[in-house]
């Protein structure tokens, strides 16, 4: 049988301060599940800390591409009924200088979302009312074939 399931792998860096021995694991174990045939494929992308609705950056297609990717994670997260929200964190941050509010979304160091036929399948990390699936924990099921 041949994998269908494309990954898509979100870091903050691809030189991070505390969790580049945690990414590198993670790519290898990436490298092991596509050479095994127990995914298609997996791609990199390098999606920063942090992105708000309202600076102009938010405009840019790199803006537009993050802020789509987390519109759709939250989207699948509420159809699964799980939560993203520890991950995907909201904050009011106030300028003093410009005198204005704004809400900056915290991403996490790492995320993957699973693809089938072009359909998001599956986000981690996320949170069930019995605990988290860490990274690490979906990739192990992967490999065990669950």
């Amino acid at each position: 049988m041949t994998a269908t399931r494309s990954l898509e792998l979100f870091v903050r860096s691809l030189a991070p301060e505390g969790t580049g021995d945690e990414q590198v694991a993670v790519v290898t174990q990436l490298d092991r599940l596509q050479e095994s045939g127990q995914i298609a494929d997996y791609s990199v992308t390098v999606w920063g800390n942090a992105v708000t609705h309202d600076s102009p950056l938010a405009g840019t297609s790199a803006g537009e591409a993050v802020l789509g990717r987390v519109a759709e994670f939250e989207q699948w997260a509420a159809d699964e009924g799980v939560s993203l929200e520890r991950f995907i964190q909201r904050d009011e941050v106030h300028s003093t200088i410009r005198d204005t509010t704004q809400t900056v979304i915290r991403l996490p160091a790492m995320m993957i979302a699973e693809y089938e036929g072009g359909e998001l399948q599956h986000v981690t990390p996320h949170e069930l009312d019995d605990g988290v699936v860490t990274v690490q924990d979906r990739l192990e099921s992967l490999e065990d074939g669950t």
